[in-house]
């Protein structure tokens, strides 16, 4: 029996399981418009292990598992799931709530237009 062709293989196959994990909790917190600071902050955890957990460095418990699926509000079965589709509709859906609203301009100008001052 042959292997497998890599392209063919789930994700979780073909990279380890502690990558694919921390390259998940990366997508939805940048589609989230967050730091690892932030995250960090808010799941009562330093920024160098939020960035631990994305570089795939830290095993981390079911417990920081939840916490972080609540914090991100994705349900924790689409961060360690083996279909793609769900994260990416994951994250398309995070993208879509967290798109930052445009502002009513002022006296006509543009948006984002500033004057030069002398």
């Amino acid at each position: 029996m042959g292997r497998m062709s890599t392209r063919s293989r789930p994700e979780y196959f073909r990279e380890q399981p502690l990558v694919v994990f921390g390259r998940r909790i990366r997508e939805m917190r940048v589609a989230r418009g967050w730091t690892q600071e932030k995250l960090g902050h808010l799941a009562g955890r330093h920024w160098t292990y939020i960035g631990s957990i994305e570089r795939g460095e830290r095993n981390v418990s079911f417990l920081t598992i939840l916490a972080l699926a609540k914090l991100l509000e994705v349900d924790p079965g689409a961060l360690v799931t083996m279909d793609v589709s769900k994260v990416d509709n994951a994250v398309l859906e995070m993208r879509r709530r967290n798109k930052p609203k445009a502002t009513k301009a002022r006296r006509g100008r543009p948006l984002g237009y500033s004057p030069r001052r002398k």
